[in-house]
């Protein structure tokens, strides 16, 4: 049973149904509260109201095949734009008191969402009283960004200098409701021209190579048959049906991704089936629209692709959020980015030969400044099992040894303990392991330009 707080209210999201606690001490009156059991449009129904330990209890009926919002977080860019732009075209927060969070969303598909909480019209009931802009701009920024709803409802301005996100920045600066409305729309509509421009450019390059392929090989066939006829008649027809196979081929595959356009990504999965997408593509458009748990039942494999993919847009938080039950490979890099001690991921350090682990492994003791796991990777990883690993890691590793040995050197200056012999030993191999260091260095920056 899932459970989320939103200010004064506690979800709890059970199969069937969906409950909404609130202290009773913060209700100003319990008597004319009822009204919430009327049915309304875009809102879930209210099965009963109940008391218990102290705790107003609203249960909800959930309805099949709903899912909370919070879910589907670390989705695509488009399929979230569609989303906020039916939430936009619905207009509920104009004509009702509730609050416009992910945790008081469910979402079928993106033209079919409800909300769960609503208070009554007497007010007795807690709601946001933000200005509506205010409500749709931090509620959009919680949905795309780094951090929490709250987090951006008490410091929006100053976050977002931080984070750096382009449409958030366009979300902030909207002055009316209805250029935030436009915003979306507009960013929706580029959103799915990227994600799909590339693909349909590979499929029609697909078309170009497979006719020239076979031009060039009735050619050749023609030629080594000049004095066959009707052989060559034959031939000619043969290939001629091939070339139209091809190209009917590579043709079904763009207007499996047009229509996915066409028909809103909701319908991704009944388009692929209708037309029997092959299994890898399926889980490839999965992982591009961050479908992670769809792409993951469809090919268990696939979750080195989808952890790959998430830490190279360097997703951190998405991975520790995501849940692929059964993944080995997930579960380490869980690991990796919760460890607080190097023994920790000791195990994974002597025994992982997997590149993308050991990288991960090496950024995270580089910020922590873990020097004892950073000399085990260079020993073990790339001294002994001779591991591929990126000039650039490989040089902030360096560098993290090269400040640390001297801040060594320092207090082995101020240390007044240490006799001159045994600080003339010291600082001699401080200094050339340093040397060392920097020749290493060195050699990895050329081998990075090259």
């Amino acid at each position: 049973m899932k459970y989320k707080i939103l200010n004064d209210l506690q979800f709890y999201y059970q199969a069937n149904v969906i409950v909404v606690q609130i202290n009773e001490k913060i209700l100003k009156d319990r008597e004319h509260i009822f009204d919430i059991e009327d049915s309304k449009e875009y809102f879930v129904d209210v099965e009963e109201i109940l008391t218990k330990d102290g705790k107003l209890e609203i249960v909800y009926n959930r309805p099949s095949g709903y899912t909370p919002l919070l879910d589907l977080k670390e989705y695509a860019d488009f399929y979230k734009l569609d989303i906020v732009s039916r939430l936009l075209e619905m207009n509920v927060t104009s004509t009702t008191n509730t609050y416009l969070a992910m945790q008081n969303i469910l979402l079928k598909d993106t033209r079919d969402l409800l909300f769960i909480y609503k208070a009554d019209h007497f007010q007795n009931l807690p709601y946001s009283n933000q200005e509506e802009l205010e409500r749709w701009k931090n509620f959009i920024c919680s949905f795309f960004g780094k951090f929490t709803l709250e987090k951006y409802e008490k410091n929006r301005t100053e976050i977002l200098l931080k984070e750096k996100n382009n449409l958030l920045n366009s979300v902030e600066a909207a002055d009316t409701l209805e250029a935030l409305k436009n915003l979306i729309k507009s960013s929706l509509t580029e959103e799915q021209k990227n994600f799909f421009s590339t693909e349909l450019h590979e499929k029609k390059l697909d078309i170009k190579k497979d006719r020239r392929k076979t031009q060039i090989k009735i050619a050749l066939i023609a030629g080594l048959i000049t004095f066959y006829l009707v052989t060559i008649f034959f031939i000619y027809v043969y290939f001629n049906k091939q070339v139209i196979v091809s190209q009917q081929a590579s043709k079904t595959e763009i207007t499996i991704l047009s229509k996915i356009i066409d028909n809103d990504s909701q319908n991704i999965a009944k388009e692929m089936d209708k037309l029997n997408y092959p299994k890898k593509k399926q889980v490839d458009i999965y992982v591009k629209i961050g479908d992670y748990k769809k792409a993951f039942k469809l090919d268990k494999k696939s979750d080195k692709k989808i952890i790959q993919s998430l830490y190279k847009q360097g997703e951190r938080d998405k991975i520790k959020n995501i849940d692929l039950p059964g993944s080995e490979y997930l579960a380490d890099f869980k690991k990796i980015l919760a460890y607080n001690s190097s023994t920790d991921i000791e195990y994974l350090v002597q025994t992982s030969t997997d590149p993308y682990i050991v990288e991960a492994l090496i950024d995270q003791a580089v910020a922590k400044k873990d020097i004892p796991t950073v000399k085990t990777i260079r020993q073990v990883s790339i001294t002994q099992k001779k591991l591929s690993i990126d000039p650039k890691r490989q040089i902030s590793m360096i560098d993290l040894l090269i400040d640390n040995n001297n801040k060594e050197l320092e207090d082995t200056y101020k240390n007044s303990s240490l006799n001159d012999d045994l600080k003339k030993r010291q600082t001699n191999d401080l200094l050339q392991d340093n040397n060392l260091l920097l020749s290493q260095k060195i050699e990895l920056t050329k081998d990075k330009n090259d």
